[in-house]
């Protein structure tokens, strides 16, 4: 098998959130889809159907691999370039910013931000 067979890129063609697998589609293989493979993730966060995965195949095929998730390029442009900034982009309204330099946390989001529980607020509520 070739590294190119190993490391591949591919397209999200769907997802089975109740196994927490990706299926996958590689146009440069005449666009062959390989049976769903478990999604790397130390969080939920699936790749959007449409999207560009990163996978990774064990030698002895496709039967045993792992997509890696999505990644930078062209058309998946960072959302913030700015390596001082994490961005936790959930979704086309809704992300969450923390600027290492300021030491500031921002979430924006197009609707209510509802919380569940007790919050304790230590310091003064600013309204911007």
């Amino acid at each position: 098998m070739e590294l190119s067979d190993i490391i591949r890129v591919g397209i999200v063609d769907g997802a089975n959130d109740q196994e927490g697998t990706v299926r996958v589609m590689f146009p440069d293989k005449d666009d062959q889809v390989v049976p769903d493979i478990p999604l790397m993730c130390h969080e939920q966060n699936y790749p959007r159907i449409g999207e560009s995965a990163l996978c990774l195949f064990l030698p002895n095929g496709t039967e045993q691999g792992f997509c890696l998730g999505g990644y930078y390029h062209d058309e998946n442009p960072p959302p913030i370039k700015d390596k001082e900034i994490y961005v936790k982009k959930l979704d086309d309204d809704l992300s969450i910013k923390y600027d290492y330099r300021i030491k500031e946390l921002t979430i924006e989001n197009a609707k209510d931000v509802v919380i569940n529980g007790n919050l304790l607020v230590k310091g003064t509520i600013k309204s911007g």
